[in-house]
C-alpha cells in the first residue's frame, strides 16, 4: 500500500494552520487577559491573537515600536533603520510571570518573525511586547469590547449602553471605558456570562427598573 507521506517522509502540512507561541508575561497581565476573556465569554487565545494583530496592523504602533529595531527591514513598502544602539527589548520582567499560548495564521506569523528579527529577539519576546503594549492601551481595549459587542447586540441594545457609559462618565471624576461597563455588568447580573447578550439584556432590564422607582 501507497505511504501517503511526501517526499521527505513527512505528512503535508495544512496551509491554512496555525503557528504557536507561548510568551511569558507579568501575571498582572494574564489576569486581565482572563479577566477579558470571562467577560467576553472569548478563548484567551483568540483574545491574545486579536491584540497582536491589532498592533501590527497599526503604522503608529509599529513606528513606536521601531524605536528599539537593531537592525533594518522593509514592512509594507516601509523601510525602518535600526541601530545597535537601540534600546532592547529582549529581557525578562522582574515580576512573576507565567505563559499564554497563542496561535497565528501563517501570514501573520511570518510578520511577527520579521519584528523577532528587527528587535533582535524571539518571537515569544515580540509577542510578550505586544500584548504588554496593546492592554495598557485603553483604546485597543476599548476597540476589542466594541467589536465583541457589535457582534452579539441588537443596535437598541448598544445604543442604551452608549447612554449608560456617558451618564458613568458624567457623573465620576474617572473616565469609564468599554471594558468598565461590561465589567460592572459581569458584576451585577445573574444570567450566566456564557450568554453575554442575555447578561447584557438582564442588566437593561435591571437598570429600567431602578428609574422607574
Amino acid at each position: 500500500m501507497r505511504n501517503r507521506r511526501n517526499e521527505v517522509g513527512q505528512r503535508k502540512q495544512r496551509s491554512d494552520k496555525k503557528r504557536e507561541v507561548k510568551p511569558y508575561i507579568s501575571v498582572e497581565l494574564k489576569d486581565m487577559i482572563y479577566r477579558l476573556s470571562y467577560i467576553t465569554n472569548t478563548p484567551v487565545k483568540d483574545i491574545c491573537e486579536f491584540m497582536c494583530i491589532y498592533l501590527i496592523s497599526n503604522p503608529k504602533a509599529i513606528n513606536a515600536l521601531s524605536t528599539h529595531f537593531k537592525r533594518d527591514i522593509r514592512l509594507n513598502n516601509t523601510l525602518y533603520f535600526g541601530s545597535l544602539d537601540n534600546q532592547s527589548i529582549n529581557k525578562r520582567l522582574n515580576r512573576p510571570t507565567e505563559r499564554v499560548t497563542v496561535r497565528f495564521k501563517q501570514t501573520d506569523y511570518e510578520f511577527i518573525s520579521i519584528l523577532s528579527y528587527a528587535l533582535d529577539c524571539s518571537a515569544s519576546r515580540v509577542v510578550a511586547v505586544l500584548l504588554e503594549i496593546a492592554l495598557d492601551d485603553i483604546q485597543v481595549v476599548n476597540t476589542y469590547i466594541k467589536q465583541h459587542l457589535h457582534e452579539h447586540l441588537t443596535p437598541g441594545q448598544m445604543k442604551e449602553l452608549r447612554n449608560i457609559l456617558k451618564h458613568l462618565n458624567r457623573e465620576s471624576d474617572e473616565n469609564s471605558s468599554w471594558a468598565t461597563l461590561l465589567s460592572i455588568i459581569a458584576d451585577e447580573v445573574t444570567a450566566p456570562i456564557t450568554r453575554i447578550k442575555d447578561a447584557i439584556g438582564e442588566f437593561l432590564v435591571n437598570i429600567k427598573r431602578y428609574d422607574e422607582k
